[in-house]
């Protein structure tokens, strides 16, 4: 065989070592919302479920979206596919990907500082999971009596003003911010006092001023599994499970908060 005869052969078996790499290449689906048709499954298409690239996909409506997840390619959304013809998954993958928006840098739980604290508070829409604990650095702002953090709101018109920290940190949960207020998208304003006896007048620090969002633990907590579970299978996707983690979470609720997320993800016996 000439020379010229077997390079042209080693690029055809190249070639065509791509494409089946490229046909077999599988998504697992983290989140849908809205109505997703596959073709290749016959039905709808619901979180777990595994996407070849090669299947079409009918989306029912422009506001229907898709997030899935490759341990080699990370974590991918699909939206506002305009009308619901159907379409092979990897022509919607070059066409209508969505850009995440920006997410916080990932940074081990500890005691932090008032800096600190007003870095991580300073959004308009913070996730807030369960308790929504924060500790923080007693020695640069001590929590004694009178001392404390303090969450400021209105409801109807009038202000409400409620302690929200113990002896080493406080609490954003919605139990700890609101009690039984019904609370959809309400502002607050969360303030370090000296002296939380006349909030007003004491020399004060404002941390941060955002709305909490609560999300269905129980169905994040499955997709966050399924991201985690997918990247086990790439040791160097792994290494950043963290990031691609608070990415989705920003991206399909709001930012994360990093010691409440690190900690909630624990309590979950999710990440060590």
């Amino acid at each position: 065989m000439g020379t010229k005869k077997l390079f042209t052969l080693i690029i055809l078996l190249i070639s065509h070592g791509n494409l089946v790499a490229q046909s077999s290449t599988t998504f697992t689906v983290i989140k849908v919302s809205g109505k997703i048709y596959s073709n290749s499954l016959k039905r709808e298409v619901t979180n777990k479920d595994v996407l070849k690239t090669s299947d079409n996909l009918t989306f029912d409506s422009k506001g229907s979206y898709l997030h899935v997840i490759n341990p080699e390619m990370g974590r991918k959304t699909i939206r506002n596919v305009p009308d619901n013809s159907p379409r092979e998954f990897m022509q919607l993958l070059q066409g209508f990907l969505s850009q995440d928006k920006k997410s916080k840098t990932s940074r081990g739980a500890s005691s932090k500082g008032i800096e600190d604290i007003i870095s991580q508070l300073s959004y308009d829409t913070l996730l807030i999971l369960a308790e929504g604990r924060i500790p923080i650095d007693t020695s640069e702002a001590s929590l004694k009596n009178p001392s404390g953090m303090v969450v400021t709101y209105r409801v109807d018109g009038k202000k409400v003003d409620r302690l929200i920290s113990d002896n080493s940190g406080f609490n954003l949960g919605k139990s700890y911010l609101f009690g039984a207020v019904d609370s959809p998208n309400l502002k607050i304003m969360v303030t370090y006092c000296e002296d939380t006896s006349d909030p007003f007048f004491s020399p004060s620090v404002m941390l941060g001023s955002f709305v909490p969002y609560y999300a269905d633990e129980e169905v994040l907590r499955m997709e966050i599994k399924i991201i985690i579970d997918e990247l086990k299978t790439n040791p160097t996707a792994s290494a950043n499970t963290m990031k691609l983690i608070t990415d989705y979470l920003t991206d399909e609720y709001a930012v994360p908060i990093q010691d409440n997320l690190q900690e909630w993800l624990r309590s979950n016996s999710l990440m060590k």
